[in-house]
């Protein structure tokens, strides 16, 4: 279960989960952010399909896997984090609220070099601790990486008790703040080959530079073969003295970090802790797969046990390892894929000594949320129970340049309804669009909450498992994943007399319309839209 987990959620799960109140927040003052984008996936998923069917899932596998693998590699080896998998992105954080200063400056010249040998290794020569096989088994796939730098706000949406006895609470762990808003912005100005930093980021190297032993490096040796402006700094993967150099004032060559003290953490407390971070397919997963490790725990254990008799009916319909002990959970499998957008909902601005920092207890049916993570917390805990009463799994919640969102999917292994998964889905959107309306303060709530932007797609995916035994996580990637998001944020490209004012708005495609015109009501006079260099039509449902 460890492995599912980021590093700042293992700390919660081991030290003070009991203790841990909704909506929760730490706040780091000077962290690193990056987000680490993989190009070429969704080309790949919808060409091995295409050729191979569904034995085309093991290539698509091996294929994901090995370059996350080596960026997965490198994050920990540099004191990294990985704290999502958004889709063909990593997003990883370099941040310790109780490290003394010393330490916290360090943790910023590693994101740099773990990012400098990433760079390397998918498009330069190796580096000194990088071999070419290494490179090669990477797979020729492009990156590119935006860091951003300043405050870090680790949040915990969710339920703070699970909806039925015997069941297990959902939360959610996320990242906001300004390190993280740069990261997505420099991501965004970058190309393939390119790494960029944020001008506060590489200011704060600068000056963690000056404080190390040795001759002094000046800004003007520091950006050998960069490109700068005043709000940023590109490094280029051409740039290899400039590489190089990095590595060699950062004295980190050969550095390697030691596991963390409670990596080895397996006892029961801190698997029901744990298992509440997980999404619920791959909390099947997580039961099946370390059933055996932990027999005398679920014998001695009354919690440990009722949960996995609870989680264990899904495993009678499928199973995730196969006799050979191999991953039987990826493949490729048709699911429909909602995500929601909340853009009134702004989580950037949050410090020490804000209300939402302080707020004890989520909000209720009776009481309408007070701030933008009271709020958020509502939306957290409605969106949550909306997909679990309509048999879908919340994939993750997110806060990036699309600001606050949601994904949730329907019909992946050991919650697949086939026929029933796209109406399921529609029922859910449309059941939360009611509950927004009437619930939680009634119109405070709704005024709150504000706008909300719904997309929902049905086709073939890929949806696996990606990492490895020191990080992993699920991933749903495909042309339907990234219409259902293109879905979702049409409002803001498309000419507002389009599609006139509604509180919620919920758009699906063709293949969602095809599963759901018998159940629902649709506005099918809705126009063309094009996304992506393709006319799609759209069907909005009434909500």
């Amino acid at each position: 279960m460890l492995k599912f987990l980021p590093n700042h959620v293992r700390k919660i799960c081991r030290d003070s989960a009991d203790s841990i109140r909704l909506p929760h927040v730490a706040v780091d003052d000077r962290g690193a952010v990056a987000v680490i984008d993989i190009s070429g996936f969704t080309a790949l998923s919808t060409r091995l399909f295409r050729e191979h069917g569904n034995d085309g899932a093991a290539k698509l596998h091996e294929a994901i896997n090995n370059p996350f693998e080596k960026i997965i590699g490198r994050v920990y080896a540099r004191s990294g984090s990985i704290v999502k998998f958004a889709g063909d992105a990593a997003v990883a954080c370099w941040s310790d609220t109780a490290a003394s200063e010393t330490r916290r400056e360090s943790l910023l010249l590693e994101c740099l070099v773990c990012c400098v040998e990433l760079l390397q290794l998918f498009h330069g020569k190796s580096g000194p601790d990088i071999s070419s096989s290494q490179a090669e088994a990477a797979g020729g796939v492009g990156l590119h990486i935006g860091i951003g730098f300043g405050t870090i706000n680790h949040i915990i949406l969710g339920q703070q008790e699970p909806l039925e006895v015997g069941e297990i609470a959902r939360r959610e762990y996320l990242i906001t703040g300004e390190a993280a808003a740069e990261a997505g912005e420099m991501l965004g100005l970058g190309t393939r080959g390119q790494i960029v930093l944020s001008r506060g980021y590489h200011d704060a190297v600068m000056r963690a530079m000056s404080g190390l032993g040795g001759s002094p490096f000046s800004s003007a040796s520091f950006a050998v073969g960069y490109e700068a402006s005043a709000e940023h700094v590109t490094i280029r993967s051409s740039d290899v003295e400039a590489l190089q150099l990095v590595k060699r004032v950062l004295g980190l060559e050969h550095f390697e970090s030691g596991e963390d003290d409670f990596m080895s953490t397996d006892d029961a407390e801190f698997f029901l802790s744990a298992v509440q971070y997980v999404e619920s397919s791959i909390a099947r997963y997580a039961i099946e797969s370390e059933q055996a490790g932990n027999e005398r725990d679920a014998r001695t254990n009354p919690r440990l046990r009722k949960l996995k008799l609870s989680l264990s009916g899904a495993r009678r319909r499928s199973s995730f390892l196969g006799s050979d002990g191999q991953d039987h959970y990826s493949d490729l499998r048709k699911v429909s894929v909602v995500f929601m957008r909340f853009p009134s909902i702004s989580l950037n601005l949050l410090s020490p000594g804000s209300k939402a920092i302080h707020q004890k207890t989520p909000p209720s049916d009776s009481d309408a949320p007070t701030s933008a993570l009271g709020v958020a917390q509502f939306v957290a805990e409605t969106v949550i129970k909306c997909i679990a009463e309509n048999g879908g799994s919340l994939r993750q919640l997110s806060f990036d340049d699309k600001g606050f969102t949601a994904l949730a999917v329907w019909g992946l292994r050991g919650l697949a309804h086939h026929r029933t998964d796209a109406p399921n889905a529609l029922a859910a959107c449309l059941s939360f669009a009611d509950r927004v309306r009437r619930g939680g303060g009634g119109s405070a709530a709704r005024h709150a909450v504000g706008a909300v932007d719904v997309g929902v797609a049905t086709g073939t995916v890929y949806a696996g498992l990606i990492g490895d035994e020191r990080r992993m996580d699920g991933t749903v990637l495909g042309a339907t994943v990234n219409l259902a998001a293109r879905l979702m944020c049409i409002e803001a490209t498309a000419p507002a007399e389009q599609f006139g004012d509604r509180d919620v708005w919920i758009r699906c495609d063709q293949s969602t319309f095809d599963a759901g015109k018998g159940q629902f009501e649709f506005e099918t006079t809705s126009p063309h839209v094009k996304l992506k260099g393709e006319a799609k039509r759209l069907f909005p449902v009434e909500t």
